[in-house]
């Protein structure tokens, strides 16, 4: 019977493994206790959060007081065991990245998408209803935000780099943007939300924004907007990290725990 180890993350990582004990896959997880001396030989994979790390040094472990070194967890694996993680790549010889899983990524940017729509309406004193809202990138969380949004009866713009990009976003009937050129067009947005991570929105982006203008960050770092000059020019940011986790932790936790039992089925005969 096959065995998984679960080190750090969140309510989701707990929720996967029951998920996974339902299907005669046994669990041990250490997700907000610290870990104790582990035999990694007992297990066929280990799983890391997602992200797996925030500062590229320790595992992103926000149940546990300590801090849990991930060169330590990655030299104990053998080269046969299946490491699971997620925007982060050792050298390890059976590696998957969940965030290059594209079934996962498209399932998990829902409740994303939907902890972005609750942040904005708890955080503004004017409806979704005939607002401005540009959001940078058109990828996975910028597809389904884009028609969340627009289901409110939101003014869509969605801005990307390629001309297929343009097709689709126009094909839904949103107006879009050169990501690259952004500068003069930002002036009449209530709502700035980025999904990319690279630098995109810098302070000269930010200057000709009105002063009401709300800007929430959903993607890792780098991160897309200027943080600071966000700040200094006394406009209101949010930062949204792992929202999946936070505002639906159920539901992101079953597709986790799908998508790990399928890249097991895959992996290990």
């Amino acid at each position: 019977m096959k065995k998984i180890l679960f080190l750090g993350g969140d309510k989701r990582q707990k929720i996967a493994a029951d998920f996974l004990r339902n299907q005669n896959i046994i669990c041990d997880e250490f997700i907000d206790t610290p870990p104790k001396a582990i035999d990694f030989s007992n297990y066929c994979a280990v799983v890391l959060p997602i992200p797996t790390t925030r500062d590229g040094v320790h595992l992103n472990s926000p149940l546990i007081s300590e801090k849990i070194s991930l060169e330590k967890v990655t030299k104990n694996l053998s080269e046969n065991q299946l490491l699971i993680t997620c925007n982060f790549k050792p050298n390890h010889n059976l590696l998957i990245d969940l965030n290059e899983d594209n079934e996962f990524a498209f399932l998990n940017a829902i409740p994303t998408a939907e902890g972005a729509v609750k942040i904005l309406i708890e955080a503004t004193d004017f409806t979704l209803w005939k607002s401005k809202i540009l959001i940078v990138g058109n990828g996975k969380i910028g597809k389904i935000l884009s028609q969340r949004l627009f289901s409110f009866g939101a003014k869509i713009t969605v801005s990307a780099r390629k001309s297929l990009d343009f097709s689709y976003i126009e094909a839904f009937g949103f107006n879009y943007l050169n990501t690259g050129d952004l500068l003069g067009h930002l002036g009449d947005f209530d709502i700035i939300i980025n999904t990319v991570p690279h630098p995109i929105i810098d302070k000269k982006h930010i200057a000709e924004c009105k002063d009401s203008c709300l800007f929430l960050e959903l993607s890792s770092a780098p991160f897309g907007i200027d943080k600071q000059a966000v700040i200094l020019s006394e406009k209101e940011y949010i930062y949204a990290p792992a929202l999946p986790g936070k505002v639906a932790p159920k539901t992101a936790g079953e597709i986790l725990g799908k998508t790990i039992k399928k890249i097991i089925d895959e992996n290990l005969s």
